[in-house]
């Protein structure tokens, strides 16, 4: 399911940029892909500029499964965060906050090295 939803960008795209998005090396996505492919949810096509390069698209269904996983995951959340006080939003808004900055953070360090 990941990697569907992190495929729902509306250009085709490689199995480099789907590997970056999950974070998996890009050997792991083959297999991935290759189920998808069988389930009819994404498919192959060649690269125009270059023929060496398989670029992966969703189809109707693939788009269909995507949409439906987010609304589902929307409704779920709005459930969640309804139970929540205003108090205890506002420190989860902060957690997020400082998590994301520990993660750039992390992130920096990582590019440059």
């Amino acid at each position: 399911a990941r990697a569907l939803y992190a495929r729902r960008v509306r250009r085709p795209v490689g199995r480099r940029d789907i590997a970056d998005a999950l974070g998996v090396a890009a050997s792991t996505v083959t297999g991935i892909t290759d189920r998808l492919v069988r389930q009819g949810l994404i498919e192959r096509r060649e690269d125009t500029a270059d023929r060496r390069v398989v670029r992966l698209t969703l189809t109707a269904d693939g788009r269909r499964l995507t949409t439906e996983v987010g609304e589902v995951s929307r409704t779920y959340l709005r459930e969640v965060f309804a139970l929540l006080s205003d108090e205890q939003l506002e420190v989860l808004v902060r957690s997020f906050e400082n998590l994301a900055d520990a993660n750039a953070r992390v992130a920096s360090k990582t590019v440059a090295v």
